[in-house]
């Protein structure tokens, strides 16, 4: 099974877990808790059967992949709609009473485990197990009878605890369309309401809406309402506002922004900032998180570090090396398209590409690419990769072979169809290159991420003009025949300009 989380020594492991803990678990001292006053036993995943033990086994050096298990009674009918796991461990694995418990998103890891059915319940006794895993070097045990890490809350959740995990994320648009997505703490079904007209999604955890039909270059108030199925307890939220986008020829502004993973108050620093620009759309070029696969980290370190920002503005996305695989990208996170996209927006045309996948001279994807750009008429041509074709950061250095493949073979296409821009990140800094294919390379990785120095290897980057390792964004306007780009930090210094 794959590790769920890895810590390069116990002590780190002890402080990290603590902390969750201490922020997370609450929710044991409620009286809802079915697991109040319980402690775990542990096994080893391995053992085909269990020896269960108040102590956690030993670890050695290298991964352990642990079994814990938690039995309670329950003596009477419970009034829950809804089970929510609440634990400090990040479990992909989770039975109750010998069903396995199906996650909201297959292949993602969570320390808040929603929508867990009570049906699955009995009374008497009752058996929870989780799996998870940890690295240490030689850890010693820990006693379960002590503070023990491995603490989880089975919270009972009544309809009237109904309410929005994540709040609106927008995603890609167009002049007469928009995309949005929520996130419920139980299965619900969640009501749009724009322009006067309703739309309903199925019960469950995720919603996603796509409200068509709307007119070009105007500004739409839309509701979202939970509502529990059976009940009548609901939650509304709202209104946010959202703009279309301008119908084709039209002028335009956006920002260009990437890798706001690992520091969240950096990241919302810069939302804020880009917020308070207005911009009709974003193109972020991925390391939205450090972990895509850790649900926790979309909630705690993207989506909540800046609400208004998602809900208000449009926006389209690229994958990064910390989004692979995860399945956040395309449901909670509204998307053109995977692996590849192109969208006409007023007089540009814009094309995103999962850099990671192949693009080289034989590949389906660059075939792609070549018919996309020969069929453009826009003024303007952007394309959004996360990996940059020329970088005079640590990743340049390293001649990866998604900047590889973007140097030899997307870079010259995007010259013979006189493309304006390749727009990217994964080094964190900001960085404009002017190679002779004419067409401007822009490295803005400076989103919130730790950032990232400049290496000096000779050749690497010999078309850098400028390179400044900041946090910061690249605001587009275009107006006719002219397009400028402002290169600014959240404070609003310019640092740049083209």
């Amino acid at each position: 099974m794959a590790s769920f989380f890895m810590l390069r020594s116990w002590s780190m492991a002890s402080a990290f877990l603590l902390l969750v803990v201490s922020c997370c678990l609450a929710a044991n001292d409620r009286p809802d808790d079915l697991l109040a006053g319980v402690k775990p036993q542990f096994s080893l995943a391995a053992e085909k059967v269990p020896k269960w033990q108040d102590r956690l086994p030993r670890l050695v050096s290298g991964h352990t992949q642990i079994r814990a298990r938690w039995t309670f009674a329950l003596p009477g009918q419970k009034d829950c709609v809804s089970l929510s796991l609440r634990t400090s461990v990040l479990v992909e694995l989770c039975q109750l009473n010998g069903s396995t418990v199906p996650p909201p998103l297959k292949g993602m890891r969570y320390l808040t485990l929603p929508g867990i059915s009570p049906n699955l319940l009995k009374l008497g006794e009752n058996a929870l197990e989780i799996e998870f895993g940890l690295s240490g070097k030689k850890a010693p045990a820990t006693d379960a009878k002590s503070s023990s890490p491995f603490e989880v809350a089975l919270v009972c959740l009544a309809a009237d605890d109904i309410n929005f995990q994540t709040q609106p994320v927008l995603g890609d648009a167009g002049a007469d369309y928009f995309s949005v997505a929520c996130r419920t703490n139980m299965p619900a079904e969640v009501e749009l309401e724009v322009d006067g007209k309703k739309s309903v999604s199925p019960t469950g955890l995720i919603h996603s809406f796509r409200p068509a039909n709307l007119q070009p270059s105007t500004l739409y108030d839309y509701m979202l309402t939970a509502r529990v199925a059976g009940s009548q307890m609901s939650k509304r939220i709202g209104p946010f506002k959202v703009s279309t986008l301008p119908p084709v020829g039209g002028n335009l502004t956006f920002v260009a922004l990437g890798d706001s993973r690992s520091h969240p108050k950096d990241w919302a620093r810069v939302a804020a900032a880009v917020f308070q620009k207005k911009p009709l759309l974003t193109v972020f070029s991925g390391d939205m998180v450090y972990d895509g696969r850790n649900d926790d980290q979309w909630d705690t370190e993207f989506f909540g570090m800046a609400p208004a920002y998602f809900a208000s503005i449009p926006a389209f996305y690229v994958p990064g090396n910390h989004e692979a695989g995860t399945p956040i990208v395309g449901t909670l996170l509204p998307m053109a398209g995977r692996d590849r996209w192109k969208a006409v927006v007023g007089s540009a045309l814009f094309i995103g590409i999962d850099g990671g996948l192949s693009w080289n001279a034989e590949s389906e994807n660059l075939k792609w690419l070549e018919g996309a750009l020969k069929a453009s008429r826009e003024k303007f041509i952007f394309l959004s990769s996360h990996y940059s074709p020329w970088s005079s950061g640590a990743h340049g250095a390293l001649s990866e072979r998604p900047s590889i493949e973007a140097r030899k073979f997307i870079l010259p296409m995007m010259k013979k169809y006189g493309a304006t821009a390749f727009l990217a990140g994964h080094d964190h800094d900001y960085e404009r290159s002017e190679p002779p294919s004419d067409v401007t390379v822009i490295v803005s990785g400076g989103a919130g991420a730790p950032l990232y120095g400049r290496t000096y290897l000779p050749g690497q980057n010999p078309h850098s003009k400028i390179f400044i390792a900041v946090h910061h964004f690249c605001l587009f306007t275009i107006e006719g025949d002219r397009c400028t780009m402002q290169a600014l930090t959240p404070e609003g210094k310019l640092l740049d300009t083209r």
